[in-house]
């Protein structure tokens, strides 16, 4: 499914089968770019619900049939859609099937056990074509005409053009260009799109089909509901001391003796997954208030399920608006007293979110058992409503503009990769190192968090961690391709990369590029000379294959920012290790400040640096994999190449600094002095060279225990969450490894890395 979005604000013309129709002007002043729900070839993206209607693709469209003892049975989007345009072709190959399209549809537990409802544009041929029903909520909503011109708009036996149009409370439907249903109804302002295939008596075997299914989404695409209507207090419930609760110049206000006001309108059942809640509050100074998620009506004193996202400014309570109450506090008030402020909750599975004005104050993902103190055990993410909090006489919070976008609840699910430490005080405070892991061999994702916990711990860094994992399981999966979140380099001092030969998605490789264009300092481990491969379009130029005409990029991300690229192997992995000596000329370089007897396992690369370039240490092969083993007898061996250096990426913008080496295992980082080398050059990268102390710490945080490197040796069964915090393990040693695969027969790899190193001569002038 494509979702590249770009904004226009001229008016549109919708091509529909040749024929150009305008948007009416208050829905052309936004649209995004026009979708393919259905690719053609497969069922991608959709998922049946209620029946067991048969489904296939048959020469480029969605066939639907009819099976005996069925329900109504639905193909339905894996995603909602609020404010769009809906077109597609639909074709009933037997008059007698009754057949439609959900828009703004739901399936969840809470109504009717999972039962698909919503709003429904008709496909039939007794003369009910495009008009709205409510499917198992309200009947029919359409006013449907009399005149025969609309009501015969659907042409039997042939297909037929639909056109749907959404915008906020607004349903209007075309059938083959002729204007049909025109809604006024606010009751669900988002939801799926389904395809629905009637159940029927017997067994008749009954079909229809669509083909060309696009949608374009409207401005920011809406789906928000409104849950405080600025009057009243319809749809909420108080479950003690009512009058601590009130509604006040169009704003709800909490304010006495301890109250609780739950939600319990008409909106998503009350029943809340996945959702995006926002609303405007305002503290009164020595103010605690809280918003409840995924909680239930109780009728007395503190509720006991669900999570509470903190609003507390200048209360004496120590933790502030904006944290997870107790999971992942708050200490400095991100808003002020008597200012309105913007709160953010949003949850996708077991990820909650939460940012005030725009700015992310809590991310966390639940772990798959969480351990709870014994009054806080039902502090778990499944589903429920809202409440919002009265928390003393002394406390008096306002409230205004409560609204949510539900989101979709079913696959795929929206996994997290993401881990952050916010850093305790230190030379590093209010700097941020955002860490990429996803490499197939080299165990980044075990070695970047551990410096990032150091670095975070001993220092005070703010340290993201981003690793790849499965889409569909959330599991970390090196050098799956599927990352999220690399938005947060946006903010990002330092950017550190574990990466080998990775295609990312467009959206996240434009992170990368708006970094480096910034002129900010990288650090680049072991495979990351040889970071992406496989990219299209305009980041193929960062593929260490690259050789086209884009200056200054040839062996792309490798050479061009980190200065060499992949040429081949020197020492052998399992066999031979290297001491990692500095040079001479380097000894009192700030990165090589205290790094005594520094030694890697991982078998060395052959390494020619740029010019411009400063080598630090260079690589001694020893037969053996401890650092006392003997010297490589392989004459061929021992060149000593270079294995860590420094550099400019941009020569003309200072902070641009890189420190590269071509080792970096997760085993490495057990040698205290390349160890030290990697955390001095973190902070080296940052142009804090006074921080470097040869003695500074340089300690594991919590227990870390690096798996063996090998393809697909990597930890199976472990989530990015498992890591949070500074006490959990790196990674659960009980984790058994996933097996290697079977290594390829050896080839001839002096020729090749000889014939690479030709190649490079040639382009040297590039």
């Amino acid at each position: 499914m494509r979702s590249t979005i770009s904004r226009l604000s001229i008016p549109v013309l919708v091509a529909i089968a040749g024929l150009l129709v305008p948007l009416p002007a208050q829905e052309a002043a936004e649209v995004g770019e026009w979708v393919d729900l259905f690719d053609g070839k497969t069922l991608k993206g959709w998922t049946r619900l209620n029946g067991t209607a048969k489904y296939r693709v048959v020469d480029g469209t969605i066939e639907g049939t009819t099976v005996k003892g069925s329900p109504n049975s639905f193909l339905c989007t894996d995603r909602f859609y609020g404010d769009y345009e809906l077109v597609f072709e639909v074709k009933l190959f037997d008059d007698a099937l009754n057949s439609g399209v959900q828009i703004r549809s739901h399936s969840y537990p809470a109504y009717r056990k999972g039962r698909v409802h919503g709003y429904q544009v008709e496909v039939s041929t007794n003369g009910n074509a495009g008009f709205i029903y409510d499917e198992a909520r309200r009947g029919w909503l359409s006013k449907k005409p009399e005149d025969e011109y609309r009501r015969g708009s659907f042409k039997k036996s042939e297909w037929n053009r639909y056109r749907v149009v959404c915008k906020g409370s607004s349903i209007k439907t075309w059938i083959n260009d002729i204007a049909l249903a025109n809604l006024t109804d606010s009751r669900t302002a988002n939801g799926f799109i389904g395809l629905q295939v009637h159940g029927v008596a017997g067994d008749p075997k009954w079909r229809v089909a669509w083909r060309n299914i696009r949608i374009r989404e409207l401005g920011d695409g809406g789906g928000w509901s409104k849950l405080f209507n600025g009057q009243d207090l319809e749809g909420w419930k108080v479950n003690q001391n009512p009058e601590s609760v009130r509604v006040e110049d169009g704003a709800l206000v909490v304010g006495g003796k301890r109250a609780h006001v739950f939600y319990d309108g008409e909106v998503y059942s009350h029943s809340f997954k996945n959702f995006v809640f926002r609303a405007k509050v305002k503290t009164l100074p020595k103010a605690n208030s809280g918003i409840y998620f995924h909680t239930e009506f109780q009728k007395r004193g503190w509720p006991s399920i669900g999570y509470e996202c903190q609003v507390n400014n200048s209360q004496r309570d120590w933790r502030r608006t904006g944290g997870l109450y107790a999971i992942q506090d708050v200490r400095e008030a991100p808003a002020k007293d008597n200012e309105w402020f913007d709160m953010e909750i949003t949850v996708r599975g077991k990820h909650v979110t939460v940012a005030v004005n725009g700015k992310t104050t809590a991310d966390y993902t639940e772990p798959e058992s969480p351990k709870r103190p014994r009054n806080m055990a039902q502090r778990l993410l499944s589903r429920g409503t809202f409440a919002i909090q009265c928390h003393d006489p002394g406390s008096v919070v306002h409230y205004k503009d409560i609204r949510v976008k539900a989101l979709h609840e079913g696959p795929p699910v929206l996994h997290s990769n993401t881990v952050i430490w916010e850093g305790e005080p230190g030379v590093g405070k209010g700097k941020h190192i955002v860490f990429i892991a996803g490499d197939h061999e080299y165990r980044g994702e075990e070695a970047l968090p551990a410096l990032a916990r150091i670095l975070a711990k001993h220092y005070g860094f703010k340290c993201t961690f981003l690793v790849t994992i499965d889409k569909d399981t959330g599991y970390i999966q090196p050098g799956s391709n599927h990352i999220t979140n690399l938005e947060a380099l946006k903010t990002a001092d330092l950017m550190v990369v574990a990466l080998r030969f990775q295609h990312f998605a467009d959206e996240q490789m434009q992170h990368i590029e708006d970094y480096l264009k910034s002129g900010r300092p990288v650090l680049g481990l072991r495979t990351s000379t040889h970071a992406f491969n496989g990219l299209k379009g305009k980041f193929a130029k960062y593929n260490e294959s690259y050789r086209g005409e884009e200056a200054g990029w040839r062996f792309g991300f490798g050479e061009r920012i980190l200065g060499e690229h992949w040429v081949g192997h020197f020492g052998r992995n399992h066999q031979q290790s290297s001491n990692v000596v500095p040079e001479m000329a380097q000894q009192g370089h700030a990165i090589l400040r205290g790094v005594k007897r520094a030694h890697a396992v991982s078998g060395g690369y052959v390494g020619h640096p740029v010019d411009g370039s400063t080598i630090l240490a260079r690589g001694h092969v020893l037969d053996g994999m401890g650092p006392d083993a003997p010297p490589t007898q392989n004459e061929k061996q021992q060149t000593r190449h270079p294995v860590a250096w420094v550099r400019n990426y941009e020569p003309d913008q200072p902070k641009s600094r890189v420190f590269a080496t071509t080792h970096g295992a997760s085993e490495d980082i057990l040698n205290d002095g390349f160890r030290r080398m990697l955390v001095n050059a973190h902070l080296w990268c940052l142009g804090m060279e006074d921080a470097i102390k040869s003695d500074s710490p340089i300690d594991f945080v919590g227990p870390y225990n690096p798996a063996t490197y090998s393809f697909g040796g990597y930890r199976k069964g472990v989530k990015p969450g498992d890591i949070a915090g500074f006490d959990t393990p790196i990674y659960d040693a009980t984790k058994s490894a996933a097996k290697p695969p079977a290594k390829p027969p050896r080839r001839n790899r002096n020729k090749k890395i000889v014939q690479r190193i030709r190649e490079r001569d040639r382009f040297a002038d590039f």
